[in-house]
């Protein structure tokens, strides 16, 4: 790993125990790309590889807790089938990526990103609340280099006209059952983040319950 990429990854895992602290359920991981490799779909993919190693990471850790902390049992290990053989992404288009970063969450029809990352934040008693979650999120979205520029691509692996029956099962995404036997009834998240100016790529992933 070259010196920006352990700097970045350094930062990036600092700031994911800061926010696992408060409850947040992103998984997210940022890589940077050299000036010499050509920015495509693998490269997209290679950093869905990344993010599916931090993923396990977190079950594995998850998964000694439970087992040191609750009654003797057979606790099953984790696994997470992700084949990103079959992942196919979506480009989103300017007003798409402008919507990512909007931070009212008065539309529940549509979910947002903002309304998923700080609904589970669980912030310290007599906290400025809406101060700090704005500030979270700002640093969040700053940190996976997600901007309102022209030139940010953003990949969408979860989009609803992407998944497809399997077995019965309509909704199921064929790629992977990170986000549960059926994600149309839940908030799924999975994107790509390309960033030319800061040659990185970042992906985050996440299933956020709807709101009652």
């Amino acid at each position: 790993m070259g010196n920006s990429n352990w700097v970045i990854a350094d930062r990036t895992a600092r700031l994911r125990n800061r926010l696992d602290e408060f409850g947040n359920v992103f998984e997210f991981v940022t890589s940077v790309f050299d000036q010499d490799i050509s920015i495509d779909v693998r490269a997209h993919k290679r950093v869905l590889s990344e993010l599916y190693e931090q993923i396990m990471s977190s079950q594995r850790e998850w998964h000694s807790k439970v087992a040191l902390e609750l009654p003797a049992a057979d606790y099953p290990e984790p696994s997470i089938y992700w084949n990103l053989g079959d992942a196919v992404g979506e480009v989103l288009n300017r007003q798409q990526v402008t919507n990512l970063l909007r931070t009212s969450d008065d539309d529940t029809l549509r979910p947002t990103l903002y309304g998923d990352f700080v609904r589970p934040l669980c912030l310290p008693v007599g906290a400025n609340r809406a101060g700090q979650v704005q500030a979270l999120f700002g640093e969040w979205i700053d940190a996976i280099g997600l901007a309102d520029q022209d030139d940010i691509q953003v990949l969408n692996w979860v989009n609803q006209s992407l998944m497809k029956a399997q077995q019965g099962n309509a909704g199921t995404l064929l790629w992977t059952d990170f986000f549960g036997p059926d994600p149309l009834f839940s908030h799924a998240w999975c994107l790509t983040v390309w960033n030319p100016l800061r040659r990185t790529i970042s992906a985050l992933a996440a299933c956020s319950t709807i709101r009652g």
